[in-house]
This record gives structure tokens, C-alpha cells and sequence, in this order.
């Protein structure tokens, strides 16, 4: 069974969420410009870490508070 979403007070405002759709390219971007690094044979673990976890965020804010 899906879980119910909890009814928000705090919604996106239709701006900021627009914003948070539009960060799809960028971070297409800097994943692949990660992929480049790694690559060359840098370390890009500490840079993937942040990419994957903002790319958490920015889908949560969307789910939870994008409605």
C-alpha cells in the first residue's frame, strides 16, 4: 500500500518549484562533468556524495511539498 502523504502546511510556491524543476539540467551537467574527473583518475567520491544527496532533496521538497 502507498503511504499517505501528510497534509502539508508549507507548499512550494508555483516559483520555487519551477526552479527545482529547472535544476535538472545542471545536474545533468555536473554528473557528467563528474564522470569526466573520474575519468582522468581523480577522486570524485566527496563530489558524487553531495551531487546524490541534492538530487534527494530537490526530489523530496518536489514530492512533499510540491502539491
Amino acid at each position: 500500500m502507498p503511504e499517505k502523504k501528510a497534509n502539508n502546511i508549507i507548499k512550494l510556491t508555483p516559483e520555487a518549484k519551477a526552479r527545482l524543476a529547472g535544476q535538472e539540467r545542471d545536474l545533468k551537467w555536473a554528473r557528467d562533468s563528474i564522470e569526466v574527473l573520474k575519468r582522468l583518475g581523480m577522486d570524485v567520491t566527496p563530489l558524487e556524495e553531495k551531487l546524490t544527496w541534492a538530487e534527494d532533496v530537490r526530489k523530496t521538497l518536489i514530492v512533499e511539498f510540491g502539491d
